[in-house]
């Protein structure tokens, strides 16, 4: 940033000197408060995040579909079993 306008004309360098820092200031400022805003942000979405957990409709839905594949499973595991004891018995009569 040293140019010759600080030893032709120093009040002028001082000026815009002092008009830089002053932006510079109120930048951080502002920075500052943009990153408290997205901090509360953050949180109050965490804190939304966690009453959509406890939510009772939504702790319902979630049993449900754990009920729903333990269900799916069961249903499976029966079919197998079935379908293994109609297969035994023919080749054992093979046998």
């Amino acid at each position: 940033m040293i140019n010759n306008e600080i030893f032709t004309s120093p009040e002028k360098c001082i000026e815009e000197c002092d008009k830089q820092i002053s932006f510079a200031s109120n930048m951080i400022v502002y920075l500052e408060q943009y990153k408290v805003q997205l901090e509360t942000m953050k949180t109050m979405a965490n804190s939304a995040k966690m009453l959509k957990d406890v939510n009772p409709f939504t702790m319902m839905n979630k049993f449900m579909d754990v009920m729903s594949s333990s269900t799916d499973m069961i249903n499976k595991s029966m079919q197998k079993t079935k379908s293994d004891d109609i297969e035994k018995p023919e080749t054992k009569k093979d046998a």
